[in-house]
C-alpha cells in the first residue's frame, strides 16, 4: 500500500478490490437490528404464550436462557425490519436448524410478503444473565 501524504489517498490494487467487495456487500445490506434481553425478564413473564409459540417452548424445554435468546432474536428482527409492533412477536418463530444455526420463520402473511426477495441472517448468543441477538436483512441469493 502507498499513502500519498496530504491528499490522504491510499493507492493499491488490493485496496481497490477490498473497497469494491465492501461496496458490493453494503449495497446488498438493507438493515440491521441488535437486541439484548435479561434472562430475569423471561422469568417474570406472566405468560410465555404471548411471546413464544408452543413449538419454541418445546424446543427450548423451557430453558430461560434459550427463551431469552429467542426473544432477543425476535426483537432484533423487528428492529431490522423497522417495525415497532410487539404484537408480532408470537408470529415470528425462531427455530434451530440441524446445524445449530437459528432461522426465522414468519407466520404473518403481510410481513412475509413485504420481505419477499430478502434474506434474513440471525445470530444469537446467551449467558446466564443475558441474551443478545443481531439480525441483518439484505438482498441477494439465499444461502442454505
Amino acid at each position: 500500500l502507498q499513502y500519498s501524504g496530504r491528499s490522504g489517498q491510499i493507492h493499491s490494487e488490493e485496496w481497490k478490490k477490498c473497497c469494491q467487495c465492501l461496496s458490493h456487500f453494503l449495497s446488498k445490506m438493507i438493515s440491521s437490528g441488535l437486541s439484548i434481553v435479561e434472562t430475569r425478564k423471561i422469568e417474570k413473564l406472566e405468560s410465555w404464550g404471548k411471546y413464544f409459540t408452543e413449538s419454541e417452548i418445546e424446543e427450548t424445554e423451557g430453558k430461560i436462557q434459550s427463551l431469552a435468546g429467542k426473544l432477543a432474536g425476535k426483537k432484533s428482527f423487528l428492529i431490522a425490519a423497522g417495525i415497532n409492533d410487539q404484537t408480532l412477536l408470537r408470529k415470528i418463530e425462531i427455530k434451530k436448524r440441524p446445524s445449530g444455526k437459528s432461522e426465522i420463520r414468519i407466520n404473518d402473511l403481510p410481513l412475509k410478503k413485504s420481505l419477499k426477495g430478502k434474506n434474513i441472517s440471525l445470530s444469537i448468543s446467551h449467558i446466564e444473565k443475558f441474551a443478545v441477538a443481531f439480525c441483518l436483512i439484505y438482498d441477494g441469493k439465499k444461502k442454505s
